[in-house]
């Protein structure tokens, strides 16, 4: 699952899921969901456990569906 999937499945803003992975910066969670950029280390593992393992490292590495693109 795509993080992007994954906030908007469970109605979470940038800036929500920004301070629950340890980040001041919503922008920096929007960088990640528009794959601007791939989190490294540990706040790749943030994002898994705040996910519940939903979104997994891989997930940052597939090709993003034709609906993500548009989307």
């Amino acid at each position: 699952m795509t993080l992007d999937q994954y906030l908007k499945e469970n109605e979470i803003s940038f800036s929500e899921f920004a301070r629950r992975i340890g980040t001041p910066h919503a922008r920096t969670v929007e960088r990640y969901v528009k794959r601007a950029r791939v989190p490294a280390g540990k706040m790749m593992a943030a994002i898994c456990e705040a996910t519940g393992g939903a979104v997994q490292a891989k997930d940052f590495f597939e090709p993003s569906s034709p609906t993500s693109a548009a989307a």
